[in-house]
Order: structure tokens, then C-alpha cells, then sequence
């Protein structure tokens, strides 16, 4: 995934799904959250490739399978705010958009379907 400069702070997400703040001047750390144990995930195929995404004063970030599809964290403390009810999310980064006057996350989650059955959006 591609690091995240807002003001005097780079965001980066790591393959391995540590979310991590630093001091954009001197790289310092400035926090740390090891997103996949906080939300029960695991690293699938390919590690974490979403780009946290900055809203205001909140980075959004896809987690991984058997865990919560998304998480939202405040970006000054590092801690969790919020996670999706959706569980297992995907390799995109997440979107804001808004629907009808609401602010929507989209996010790609995994599907627990039957063996050989298959899903179309139209």
C-alpha cells in the first residue's frame, strides 16, 4: 500500500496490517496499532494493500480474513473507534462517498457463499 502525508504526519499500513504514525520530518514513531490483532484477522495471500484513507481526524483501513472487513482509528491516539460488522475484508482501499446525504464507507468484504455458487452486481 502507498503512505498517507497529512500535515506533519505519514501514515503507512504494512503488509503484515501495522498501521503506523510517524513524525513526517524525522520518521519518527509516533504511534503503532497491530490492526489484525486487534479485530482477530490474518495476513491472506498477498498481505494488506489498501491505502489508509484520511477523513478528518479518522484513517480507514481494510483488515483481513476472519476479522472485520474495515476499522476506523483516530488518527492523534492510534486507537480504534470503530469496526465493521462486515467481516473479512479485501485488497482495495476503502472510498467514502455520499448516499442521499450519508456518509457511506465502501469496502470490499468477503462473502461466505456455498462451494461453486457465485455472486453478479448489475
Amino acid at each position: 500500500s502507498s503512505p498517507v502525508i497529512d500535515k506533519d504526519r505519514i501514515y503507512t499500513y504494512g503488509a503484515g496490517g501495522d498501521l503506523i504514525a510517524r513524525n513526517l520530518a524525522d520518521g519518527a514513531p509516533i504511534w503503532k496499532l497491530a490492526v489484525l490483532e486487534q479485530t482477530g484477522g490474518q495476513v491472506k495471500e498477498w498481505g494488506n494493500a489498501s491505502n489508509p484513507l484520511i477523513d478528518g481526524d479518522m484513517i480507514y483501513v481494510q483488515a483481513r480474513a476472519g476479522g472485520n472487513a474495515a476499522v476506523c482509528v483516530d488518527k492523534n491516539t492510534g486507537k480504534i473507534v470503530w469496526k465493521s460488522e462486515a467481516k473479512g475484508g479485501g485488497y482495495a482501499t476503502p472510498v467514502l462517498a455520499d448516499v442521499e446525504g450519508s456518509k457511506q464507507l465502501l469496502c470490499f468484504a468477503e462473502l461466505d457463499l456455498p462451494q461453486g455458487d457465485c455472486c453478479f452486481a448489475s
